[in-house]
C-alpha cells in the first residue's frame, strides 16, 4: 500500500485529501498526517485519519510527502528523507519555501498551486518540477488529476498562478453580485436575480470550454443580433470596467509580495 505523509496542516488540507480520496485510487489508510501542535489532531482523527505529532515518524517508508503550511525546517526534514526513493510535494504558499524545493538535493520535488475550490474538478491544479523521469511525473500527475487537470509550468509563473486563481474566482463572484443588483434593477428579486445570473454566467463560460471559442468571438454575435449592446459594453469600458480587474490583479500581485517579504523578515 501506497504511504502519503502529510506534514502540518492548513485550513485546505482536509479538503486536499478528501478529494484525493473521491477519486477512489487511494483510502484513508493510505494517509499519515503528522501535527506536531497536538491541539489541532482531533479534527483529524475524527475522519478517521492516522496522526501522529512526529514528522520523522511519518516520513518513514512514505512514498509521496507533502508539505501543507508554511513553517518547515527543511534541512531538518532532509536528515528523514530518502531523496531517492520519495517524492516531495509544497502545497504551501511561502515563496521562500518554494525557493527552499529548488536547493533540495532531490529532482522529485514538486511546488503545487491548488484552485482555492477543491470541489471543482474542472480547474487547473499547477504544478512547478524540475524533474525529468517520466515515471514521476506520470505518478505525480495521477495523483493530481482528480482534483483538475494538471498543468506544469515554470517556477517563475507559479505565484502568478496562485494569484490568477484566487482573484479570478473573487473577481467572477464580485460581477455575480453586481448583475444580479442589475437584476434587481430591471424588476427582479433579489434570489431570482441571483439564480438567473448565475445561470446565464454559468452557460456563457460553458459554451467558451465546448466550443474552444474566444469571449470576443462570442461578444461578436451577440451584437450581431443586438446592436444596443455596443452602448453598454462602451459604458462599461467606459467607467473603467477592463481597466479595474487588471488593476485588482495588479494590487493582488503587490499585497503577494508584501506578505512574503515580510516572511522572509520573520
Amino acid at each position: 500500500m501506497k504511504k502519503i505523509a502529510v506534514l502540518g496542516s492548513n485550513e485546505k488540507i482536509l479538503d486536499f485529501i478528501q478529494g484525493i480520496v473521491s477519486g477512489k485510487k487511494f483510502f484513508l489508510r493510505n494517509f499519515v498526517i503528522s501535527i506536531e501542535k497536538t491541539e489541532e489532531l482531533q479534527e483529524h482523527k475524527i475522519l478517521g485519519l492516522k496522526t501522529l505529532t512526529n514528522h520523522e515518524a511519518a516520513i518513514r517508508n512514505a512514498r509521496i510527502i507533502i508539505l501543507a503550511d508554511d513553517y518547515f525546517d527543511l534541512q531538518k526534514l532532509s536528515n528523514y528523507i530518502n531523496f531517492e526513493k520519495q517524492i516531495l510535494l509544497n502545497l504551501s504558499n511561502c515563496n521562500s519555501l518554494k525557493k527552499k524545493m529548488l536547493e533540495l538535493p532531490s529532482k522529485k520535488t514538486f511546488n503545487i498551486a491548488l484552485n482555492p475550490d477543491l470541489d471543482n474538478k474542472e480547474s487547473f491544479v499547477f504544478a512547478s518540477t524540475i524533474c525529468e523521469d517520466k515515471y514521476v511525473l506520470n505518478e505525480v500527475t495521477e495523483f493530481l488529476s482528480v482534483l483538475g487537470k494538471v498543468l506544469y509550468i515554470n517556477e517563475d509563473q507559479l505565484e502568478s498562478a496562485s494569484i490568477l486563481n484566487k482573484c479570478a474566482s473573487a473577481f467572477i463572484m464580485r460581477f455575480v453580485r453586481s448583475m444580479s443588483l442589475a437584476a434587481v434593477k430591471l424588476g427582479f428579486k433579489g434570489d431570482l436575480s441571483n439564480e438567473i445570473i448565475i445561470k446565464i454566467a454559468s452557460s456563457s463560460l460553458k459554451k467558451l470550454d465546448k466550443e474552444n471559442s474566444h469571449s470576443e468571438t462570442e461578444i461578436d454575435k451577440l451584437i450581431a443580433s443586438d446592436l444596443f449592446l455596443i452602448d453598454s459594453l462602451n459604458e462599461l469600458e467606459n467607467n473603467g470596467f477592463s481597466f479595474s480587474i487588471l488593476k485588482g490583479i495588479e494590487s493582488a500581485q503587490r499585497n503577494r509580495d508584501k506578505t512574503s517579504s515580510s516572511f522572509l523578515l520573520n
